[in-house]
């Protein structure tokens, strides 16, 4: 694992910012092992987002029989989707995981997500 350095309060409230002006349920940046940097969830949660994280780095670096891992993976659930981006900073040699979880219903979510996304590339 490489190690990296970067304001991490920052990044952690233009996601919470997003977050909370948006319908996002909550959002997870984490490293390419599942180890999480930043998540919006809070304490008090129902979600375990240590699982999450396992769970979503585990499907993307699933070595796939010799393909090249997926960028993206959605996850659709009864009341949520789940939606995993790999973040591929090429200036600064990075990757990261960011896991955000949205309501079904949710319109125009790849708007928010690449938001996100945006506010990690900068801050790199």
């Amino acid at each position: 694992m490489k190690i990296i350095n970067f304001n991490v309060d920052r990044v952690q409230r233009e996601m919470q910012s997003v977050v909370d002006n948006t319908n996002l349920i909550g959002s997870i940046l984490c490293s390419q092992e599942g180890l999480i940097i930043i998540d919006t969830f809070g304490y008090d949660s129902i979600y375990n987002t240590e699982t999450i994280s396992a769970m979503a780095a585990s499907m993307i670096n699933e070595h796939n029989y010799g393909y090249i891992p997926p960028s993206g993976i959605v996850l659709i659930y009864d009341t949520e989707k789940i939606v995993i981006r790999n973040i591929n900073c090429e200036k600064k040699n990075n990757e990261f995981l960011l896991i955000s979880l949205i309501p079904v219903k949710m319109r125009y979510y790849k708007r928010q997500i690449n938001k996100l996304e945006n506010i990690i590339l900068t801050n790199l």
